[in-house]
């Protein structure tokens, strides 16, 4: 807890008047006038800026092309599209959780989407999902109990890896999807 007492000190310099002295905790701040309040809050903007990951490139065939970004909106990182640039994004997922990663599938015909990974409660075991951009339905894809992370798809978008502790929820071993669904 920071305390802050004003005290003049002797000798200061500026026609006699002394020494502006402010203790903030270990902080002391000599001869600075107070910050308005109206500078404070033009300030307050620019130290609550959002900063922006790329997740990756949008075909054509995926909502008309654009990029996949993450960045927080409200409390927690989520996936959102951008079509072009000084676009608006569009807010893709609504979870309480943040997004940890998303990898667009390359072919439409074996997902018109993404996989993404999350975790639930802050348990670090993050799953892996499936996302549909045209109906907004997301799938499930992992066993729900192992730590999953990341998933890359092959060129074709047929297939994808992803690293998992399903085998004994310790070792990391990697598993290769069947046809661009659940892992085999």
């Amino acid at each position: 807890m920071s305390s802050s007492t004003s005290t003049p000190a002797a000798g200061g310099s500026g026609g006699g008047g002394g020494v502006t002295r402010v203790e903030q905790g270990p902080l002391i701040i000599e001869d600075v006038p107070p910050i308005p309040e109206s500078i404070k809050g033009r300030l307050f903007q620019y130290q609550n800026a959002r900063s922006c990951s790329l997740l990756g490139w949008c075909p054509d065939t995926l909502m008309g092309g654009g990029m996949l970004i993450s960045t927080r909106f409200a409390e927690t990182s989520q996936v959102h599209h951008v079509l072009s640039p000084l676009s608006y994004r569009r807010q893709l997922t609504f979870f309480d959780e943040p997004i940890a990663s998303a990898r667009i599938c390359p072919s439409p015909d074996t997902l018109n989407g993404f996989i993404y990974t999350k975790d639930i409660g802050g348990s670090e075991f993050y799953q892996a999902y499936s996302f549909d951009v045209a109906s907004g339905v997301y799938t499930l894809l992992t066993d729900g109990a192992s730590k999953n992370s990341a998933v890359l798809w092959n060129h074709a978008g047929t297939q994808y890896v992803m690293s998992s502790t399903r085998r004994n929820k310790r070792d990391h071993d990697i598993y290769l999807s069947k046809e661009g669904k659940k892992i085999i």
